[in-house]
């Protein structure tokens, strides 16, 4: 999810920017963690040799191997130098106690007491799995869901919808607790991560092995890595490197894993009872979604008299944005009649900047079929997004929203976040961050060519 960080990974804060994003569809969710961004190389830190640091990985897997379950407080902290962000960014920090016990129990809550500053921020879901039943929830809002186990943590993994159906893949670092107790914890923690690379060792002082990954070759996005060297190599973190991502100068985001203890049986934590009056829905975090529809109105002071946010099924409000590339404007009254596909974006968004290749390659097929393409962009300057544009070699049309009201009309609370609409100006589909590339185009293919036809 890009919108708040979860604007973890994905996302930087900023208003409204989405939140980090990464896998799902309204329907089909498949997020790899507000954390999808890591991608692991492993050496460490500057005392201790090369050869050595590449194996503390192969250390920590052997030691999470061993344990028949563990407890840890997973904490995210994010930080700016900037003044006026300062509220928000702080509104984003948060703690979640869990724990994961073998082959499929576990729990992640929010921590009591979390400071409460009265600025907008993605509710976390409790989540309990018994062995049998996971039941996960969000008190807030008065909702629940149910869902039945699975066997161990590593098939649980490998489901790809059922992170968004129970919601632990909304709980940042939760992804990485429960592969660590899989049966195959290196298969199931590396399963979370792409493009491993060894990217040399940095770092001072011995109590932790450093490292860097990039999660893309050719993105070249880099993220530490933090593995305790003294005593058992317990995994201590993640922090993205976000220089040249176009995050404010002074923006730091970490996921912090702390406290971390040995379990040999489940503890009495973590237990949620249902209150007879919460609504039981099908998907936890489409629930949680839903509530941020119309993310940056529930920014303002005062809401909009009657305000708009359009989904499947509703007409799609008309609207005019300057285009980057030159002087006219993007109508979209004035391509009634045609297919339009609709995908908001921004230069900070990995998931986004993956993601629009494969659906400018599909529309572009299919664009003398009658489909047009814009990539919305939210908020940024038409320098910084000219600029890598050029970098990209990319040239399909970019309108700009630069105050994010366009994306308030859409119900935009997290980016990618792609609409399309058919030629009677309704709204057929939405999908919600990008995934599997090969399954993204085949499904929008298909959507864009039944369309077609109709």
């Amino acid at each position: 999810m890009y919108w708040q960080a979860d604007r973890l990974f994905n996302q930087r804060p900023g208003s409204p920017r989405p939140q980090l994003r990464t896998g799902f569809s309204n329907k089909e969710h498949s997020v790899k963690a507000p954390i999808s961004i890591v991608a692991l190389a492993l050496s460490a830190g500057a005392c201790f040799a090369q050869q050595a640091d590449e194996k503390a990985i192969e250390r920590m897997y052997e030691h999470y191997q061993q344990l028949q379950g563990c407890s840890v407080n997973l904490g995210v902290s994010v930080k700016t130098d900037d003044p006026m962000m300062a509220a928000f960014v702080e509104s984003m920090n948060r703690k979640s106690p869990g724990y994961a016990v073998k082959p499929n129990r576990f729990a992640f809550w929010e921590a009591e007491g979390a400071e409460d500053n009265g600025m907008p921020m993605m509710p976390t879901p409790s989540i309990y799995s018994d062995g049998a039943t996971v039941t996960s929830a969000v008190a807030s809002l008065s909702v629940y869901a149910t869902d039945e186990a699975d066997e161990d943590f590593g098939v649980l993994l490998e489901d790809m919808t059922a992170g968004m159906r129970q919601g632990w893949q909304l709980v940042p670092g939760g992804n990485f607790v429960l592969a660590l107790m899989a049966p195959d914890p290196k298969s199931a923690f590396e399963s979370q991560l792409q493009g491993i690379t060894y990217d040399g060792v940095f770092g001072e002082g011995d109590d932790a092995y450093h490292a860097y990954s990039t999660m893309d070759p050719e993105e070249g996005t880099k993220m530490e890595m933090r593995i305790a060297a003294t005593g058992e190599p317990w995994l201590m973190g993640f922090k993205p490197d976000l220089s040249g991502s176009g995050a404010p100068e002074g923006f730091e985001v970490l996921l912090a894993f702390d406290d971390w203890t040995a379990l040999s049986d489940a503890p009495a934590e973590g237990k949620i009872t249902v209150d007879e009056d919460w609504d039981e829905v099908e998907m936890i975090s489409e629930a949680i979604m839903l509530s941020m529809q119309g993310g940056p109105a529930g920014m303002q002071a005062e809401p909009e008299p009657e305000p708009v946010s359009a989904g499947e099924g509703d007409e799609a409000p008309n609207f005019a944005l300057p285009m980057l590339q030159s002087e006219g404007e993007f109508s979209l009254a004035s391509h009634r009649g045609k297919v339009v596909v609709l995908d908001f974006w921004a230069t900070w968004c990995p998931p986004c900047v993956k993601g629009l290749p494969v659906v400018s390659g599909v529309t572009a097929d299919l664009a003398d079929k009658g489909v047009v393409f814009a990539a919305v962009n939210l908020m940024e300057d038409a320098e910084t997004v000219a600029a890598f544009m050029k970098k990209k070699s990319w040239d399909f049309a970019v309108p700009m929203d630069a105050d994010g009201a366009v994306a308030q009309q859409f119900g935009v609370s997290g980016i990618p976040h792609s609409v399309i609409i058919d030629k009677k100006g309704i709204v057929r589909h939405v999908h919600i961050g990008f995934g599997d590339a090969a399954e993204t185009e085949k499904k929008l293919r298909a959507e864009l060519e039944a369309l077609i036809a109709e």
